[in-house]
């Protein structure tokens, strides 16, 4: 079988991998190693990683755009379950363009981020809350039924996301982003008390370190279609490496 070429942030994956393997600890080594085999058998890493042109960036144009805090234009209604993602928008189009927002109640259910900033810049802006918006959602869905993460890890997920989008991960020893202990369920008696669940066979990746190179792809505009296949591509190696 012909190997294949990796995508940038698997071949980033890779290197961190092959660090881990030379200086971890003795069962980090074990894990790098399993996973190294796994990524090699599919794909072949000669040369150094690739480079991404600029102009793929999805805030390309950033100093085009221009606070205007004398109206709040309406830039994108959401839905209440969209709520935890809203705010990473929000933060991400302050952090990107020093453009402010306020929530503001829209039609039916949903609530409208208005922000101050031009009108001939709100299609730009709506552009880029809808790729985080989209983005956010399939990828937690998708990593949610793959590695059946629990409700807890949606925040470490979304914030690993949106530190790779903005090019701010954890620095080396800052402690991840972990998820809130899960709510003890009472205890049912009696004949239909459920049975006790069943063990995962593997290991769960951590939702952030996952997320984080996935945001980097977001940032360099690749399609939606190649970061979730990114994100089943680390999947499967995580699952063979802790088998």
């Amino acid at each position: 079988m012909k190997l294949q070429k990796p995508p940038p942030n698997i071949h980033l994956r890779y290197i961190k991998l092959k660090t881990m393997a030379e200086r971890g600890t003795v069962h980090e080594a074990a894990e790098a190693k399993n996973k190294l085999a796994a990524l090699e058998a599919k794909y072949t890493f000669t040369g150094p990683a690739p480079k991404e042109r600029d102009e793929q960036d999805l805030f390309a144009g950033a100093a085009k755009i221009k606070p205007d805090a004398r109206k709040y234009r309406p830039v994108y209604a959401f839905d209440l379950k969209d709520s935890e993602i809203a705010a990473f928008a929000k933060w991400a189009l302050l952090n990107a363009f020093r453009i402010e927002g306020v929530w503001r109640n829209g039609n039916g259910n949903k609530t409208e981020l208005c922000v101050g900033a031009r009108e001939a810049d709100l299609p730009q802006l709506r552009h880029i809350v809808g790729v985080i918006v989209e983005s956010f959602r399939r990828l937690w869905e998708q990593f949610r039924t793959g590695t059946g993460a629990e409700p807890a890890d949606e925040n470490p997920f979304y914030r690993g996301l949106y530190d790779g989008l903005m090019r701010d991960p954890r620095k080396d020893g800052e402690s991840i982003p972990k998820p809130a202990p899960p709510k003890k369920r009472p205890k049912r008696r009696g004949k239909g008390a459920a049975a006790a669940p069943v063990a995962r066979g593997h290991v769960r990746p951590h939702a952030y370190e996952v997320a984080c190179a996935l945001g980097e792809e977001i940032r360099l505009n690749h399609p939606l279609e190649r970061v979730m296949e990114s994100l089943e591509t680390v999947l499967q190696v995580e699952g063979r490496g802790a088998a």
